[in-house]
């Protein structure tokens, strides 16, 4: 059964920003603040990471210590590299560090081997919120496929996290 990702609301008497996860408030400090924000995502994608997405560890020790966040900047780190033409990093690679923002501010911090379909909804949702069109959203969530099908080339996390997406690992893609 899918539940549904609890909302970022305001406390009316307090005007503090709350979450309310299975029947428990968690205040996040001032509505609509930086901080507050910030501590949303924190726990949702650790709401998520703990209860919604087991551990996926296929049995290997890859990646097992990993944040989200370190796949993300040895992937960024690489594309730097890969995506250049005339000595100048290309479009694309602007493209990915944008695609890759909201899930280093979302679940920067949860563990690489805990990043599914879930999670990967809840930067999706985010996305939407935003405002960005159908196109660029889709072409993000693409990229950040991307991303860790990448990782799991490199042996950064465990070929499980792909096969979530539904994109099983194959060499050299």
């Amino acid at each position: 059964m899918a539940r549904r990702i609890p909302k970022y609301r305001r406390h009316k008497g307090s005007g503090q920003a709350l979450v309310q996860i299975d029947g428990r408030r968690i205040y996040l400090g001032k509505f609509d603040g930086p901080e507050s924000r910030e501590a949303y995502d924190r726990v949702i994608s650790e709401w998520l990471a703990a209860a919604h997405c087991p551990d996926k560890s296929d049995g290997a020790k890859i990646g097992v210590s990993l944040s989200i966040s370190e796949p993300i900047l040895l992937f960024l780190k690489w594309a730097q590299q890969y995506y250049v033409k005339d000595g100048e990093p290309t479009q694309e690679f602007d493209s990915l560090k944008d695609a890759l923002k909201p899930v280093r501010a979302m679940c920067g911090k949860t563990p690489a081997r805990s990043f599914g379909p879930r999670t990967l909804k809840a930067v999706r949702e985010r996305m939407i919120d935003s405002g960005l069109s159908r196109g660029v959203i889709n072409n993000r969530v693409n990229q950040i496929k991307r991303c860790f099908k990448w990782a799991v080339g490199e042996e950064h996390i465990p070929s499980s996290v792909p096969i979530a997406f539904g994109t099983e690992f194959a060499p050299g893609g």
